[in-house]
């Protein structure tokens, strides 16, 4: 190997490619690159999805998260609360690349289905596909968790909502199950 380059080796260093010299070089790895920035809501507490200040579970409405201590390491957002609930209503990024983690668990009155993505209200454009729940996923064809990559040019506000909906429970028959089985991920990647 003829293209290395390694000078005083000190702590926290790696070898990486340096395309300008083609060499490998030993470089510091800054803390901002080694340290995950993310968002973490939903963490397995109690509270009845009638507190949420939900309006339904239609087409369109929007879902709500409960954490009452929400984790976040993403530097440059914000987590939005209803006022005076630890139900969480939107988020809002920083421009970046994020990957997206979300599942949404509810109640059924009757055999059928929630289909659910994230939106972003400033853009006005669905952020993520869809994942859908209900008693026959393999009728809908789709998954029960979003897992989706998402770039931002600019700062944006996200908010989980429905897409499409059948047999659900109204709002104030939920129960707890939204708050205890629901959760949303939120990793900043570039």
């Amino acid at each position: 190997l003829s293209n290395i380059n390694i000078t005083s080796i000190t702590n926290d260093q790696v070898l990486q490619y340096d395309s300008s010299s083609n060499e490998w070089k030993n470089e510091t790895v800054s803390a901002a690159s080694t340290t995950a920035q993310y968002i973490l809501i939903g963490q397995g507490e109690t509270n009845d999805y009638n507190n949420s200040g939900a309006s339904g579970l239609s087409a369109n409405d929007y879902l709500y998260l409960y954490d009452t201590s929400p984790l976040n390491t993403l530097a440059g957002s914000t987590i939005t609360k209803v006022t005076g609930q630890d139900w969480i209503e939107s988020i809002t990024l920083p421009a970046g690349k994020y990957q997206i983690l979300m599942n949404f668990r509810v109640t059924f009155s009757t055999s059928g289905f929630l289909s659910f993505n994230i939106y972003d209200t400033t853009n006005t454009e669905q952020a993520t596909g869809k994942a859908t729940i209900g008693e026959s996923l393999t009728d809908y064809s789709q998954s029960s968790t979003i897992s989706s990559a998402y770039v931002l040019s600019a700062q944006a506000v996200l908010r989980p909502r429905v897409s499409e909906s059948s047999g659900v429970n109204a709002v104030n028959a939920q129960g707890n199950t939204p708050a205890e089985f629901s959760s949303l991920y939120i990793e900043k990647i570039g």
